[in-house]
């Protein structure tokens, strides 16, 4: 999918989102090959739920029972779905 389509559908990088907000994944930026080996390798995956634990110095990722510190750009690939209440 292209940025601007992901955009329309409220799917937003996980970078826009807060400290404790937890979201479903709903894409992954597929331009940076080595970017999204990273992230399969991880478990970085369309359908997992993920939560924000923390954004700097690096972000804090938790998928599952494990946590992941990403740089920014790592984590600019990842388009979400906010979690609905």
């Amino acid at each position: 999918m292209n940025k601007k389509k992901l955009q329309q559908n409220n799917h937003i990088k996980i970078t826009e989102l807060n400290v404790g907000e937890r979201c479903k994944i709903i894409n992954l930026e597929t331009n940076n090959e080595k970017r999204l080996q990273k992230l399969l390798s991880m478990g970085i995956l369309p359908g997992r739920n993920i939560e924000i634990l923390q954004k700097f110095p690096s972000h804090i990722l938790q998928v599952g029972q494990t946590q992941y510190a990403v740089d920014k750009g790592i984590a600019d690939a990842i388009y979400v779905e906010r979690e609905k209440n």
